[in-house]
């Protein structure tokens, strides 16, 4: 597998460590034998590891890059995509691992042990109960999420992480075309500005990275509750 994982962080215009592609083996390694006493992805197999997670996770690279010395908050990193890719790849960057699924977590923490990844670290809380605290809110310079959630619903969960100059980075598929007038609003109204919209493709599927820059700071009423951002949105 070292062989695949090297000429897939090469595509994505990385110049591996063998340190690197050793801990990315070692992680999916970790996330097989896990799979098989807990559901931590349906994506199981080597092909959808190293295409659908591990190269979907890094494609951001061709089309921007972090600050080195940054903060990165994942938000719903579930089994730890995008976030631990970007650790391995980015350890000048502090990586934060967002989950509200306590299992999930205990995984998380067992895999950045087991990688020896100083530069991650786990956070048990839902989204919006995090961007309420003084100590996280605001606290981040980037904010990641693959999380599936409409684009207007995810903005609330992830804006009020990110400080004001930084950015929110939502992956998204195709159907964010369809979303993105309908979340114009909620983006401005929570501090952002959308100021680009890179593409690319994982397999055969088109692969969206919006770049929504963090313009002035979010309204104290926001996020809201998760049950008040299902029943209404912005």
């Amino acid at each position: 597998m070292e062989q695949e994982i090297k000429k897939i962080l090469q595509a994505v215009d990385y110049q591996p460590t063998e340190e690197q592609i050793s801990r990315l083996k070692r992680f999916y390694q970790l996330l097989s034998e896990k799979n098989k006493v807990m559901n931590l992805t349906a994506l199981a197999e080597p092909a959808d590891f190293l295409e659908k997670h591990l190269r979907d996770s890094l494609l951001l690279h061709r089309q921007f890059r972090f600050r080195p010395g940054a903060k990165l908050i994942d938000v719903g990193t579930g089994a730890g995509f995008p976030g631990i890719p970007i650790a391995v790849m980015e350890p000048e960057l502090t990586v934060t691992l967002l989950d509200s699924l306590t299992k999930r977590i205990h995984f998380l923490e067992e895999g950045l042990a087991a990688l020896s990844l100083p530069n991650g670290q786990v956070l048990n809380s839902r989204a919006e109960s995090a961007g309420r605290q003084p100590q996280l809110r605001e606290g981040f310079d980037y904010c990641v999420s693959r999380a599936v959630s409409h684009l207007n619903k995810l903005a609330e969960y992830c804006l009020p992480l990110v400080r004001p100059g930084g950015y929110f980075i939502p992956y998204k598929a195709e159907k964010v075309l369809t979303e993105l007038p309908e979340s114009e609003r909620a983006i401005s109204l929570l501090g952002g500005e959308l100021t680009a919209i890179k593409e690319d493709q994982v397999l055969e599927a088109r692969r969206f990275f919006l770049l929504i820059q963090k313009k002035k700071k979010t309204p104290p009423e926001y996020p809201r509750t998760s049950e008040k951002i299902a029943k209404k949105t912005l």
